[in-house]
């Protein structure tokens, strides 16, 4: 891990993901390793130029006379990720708290092309700059301040576990029909929306998979539209859902509890985000 602020930043995600599930005065056991051949005198925290930001979750819509532009990293010479238009929407991850040596503040978002979502930093003026505005449409989460960037580690694996729960097969993004037929389970049929779909690769919410062991509802932790896959357009489903403006039900609310919760909030939100960023995998 070469990002010395990651232990403070994920610390304060930890502690955030805690409080909004109801758990943080819980009676918690942690298990934390001690190394050999350590320092004797604990290192002072890291400080310096690193940028404040705070953790929220807003969907905004940008407002400019022309486009904005995303990029991989909070300044002006980073790698051009995308130009986005006037009207689009995006999901603000995290604001920034205090200018860059640029004199902007970069925020770093979530932009959508079609069905993929794409991560980096847009530019965000003072108020009478009208080129690099975007305006806040809806607020989905409190506000936790933390500094430094996040762990860039990119997480990766089959991520294909699943559950059997009552009449439910409860599956990670990545199961298969072969992973139930792997299993033990033999599979006599699979439909969704009463078409079969033996023969499709990606295992989708909703689908009812009869087996030797009975008949079984598929709910996909994170796939909100029963495609079998978790991308940009569940992330907005879930957003606006959060929002009011959409409603989910039955298994497809069940699968947008990525936390085990009994109802939806920030933390689902937060985990569908760093399984879409590859830094944390949605697991059962």
């Amino acid at each position: 891990m070469q990002n010395i602020m990651a232990a403070q930043s994920e610390g304060g995600r930890m502690r955030n993901m805690y409080n909004n599930a109801g758990m943080l005065n819980s009676n918690l056991t942690f298990v934390i390793p001690v190394f050999e051949n350590m320092p004797r005198n604990p290192a002072p925290r890291p400080n310096g130029n690193i940028p404040v930001v705070t953790r929220r979750f807003d969907e905004a819509r940008v407002d400019v006379s022309g486009t904005l532009t995303l990029r991989a990293g909070p300044r002006v010479d980073s790698i051009l990720l995308q130009q986005i238009n006037n009207g689009a929407r995006v999901v603000v991850l995290e604001r920034a708290a205090v200018r860059s040596h640029d004199g902007m503040y970069w925020d770093r978002v979530i932009a959508f092309r079609g069905t993929a979502g794409h991560t980096g930093y847009m530019a965000r003026g003072p108020a009478n700059d009208p080129n690099r505005l975007w305006i806040q449409t809806h607020t989905l989460g409190s506000d936790t301040t933390i500094r430094g960037q996040n762990n860039n580690n990119v997480v990766t694996g089959p991520n294909n576990d699943f559950r059997v729960e009552g009449n439910h097969f409860i599956a990670e993004p990545g199961t298969t029909l072969n992973d139930i037929r792997n299993a033990g389970h033999t599979i006599i049929s699979a439909t969704r929306n009463g078409v079969d779909v033996s023969n499709n690769p990606n295992l989708g919410t909703g689908t009812i998979v009869t087996t030797n062991n009975g008949t079984f509802t598929v709910v996909k932790m994170g796939d909100l539209d029963g495609d079998g896959r978790v991308n940009a357009v569940d992330l907005l489903m879930l957003v606006r859902t959060m929002e009011g403006r959409h409603q989910l039900h039955g298994v497809y609310n069940e699968a947008a509890r990525i936390n085990g919760q009994e109802r939806i909030t920030a933390v689902d939100l937060l985990m569908m985000v760093r399984h879409l960023e590859r830094r944390n995998n949605i697991s059962i």
